[in-house]
């Protein structure tokens, strides 16, 4: 928990953090945060792994074999 005197520190600290992120990973969480409103825990991680590591498949399916 934050003291509330410590509380803008860290929501600054936070902003820059995600400020700071590629543009796609921003997309990706908001997409995310959108689709999960209303589900569950459950249903909302299911969705984000799914949907992530579909992602990294066929990224990884792109790179040239050795």
């Amino acid at each position: 928990m934050t003291e509330p005197e410590a509380l803008l520190p860290r929501a600054l600290a936070l902003a820059r953090t995600i400020a700071e992120m590629p543009p796609e990973t921003l997309r990706y969480t908001k997409r995310c945060m959108a689709a999960a409103a209303g589900s569950s825990f459950e249903a909302a991680f299911t969705r984000e792994h799914d949907e992530g590591f579909g992602k990294i498949s066929l990224a990884l399916d792109k790179l040239p074999r050795r």
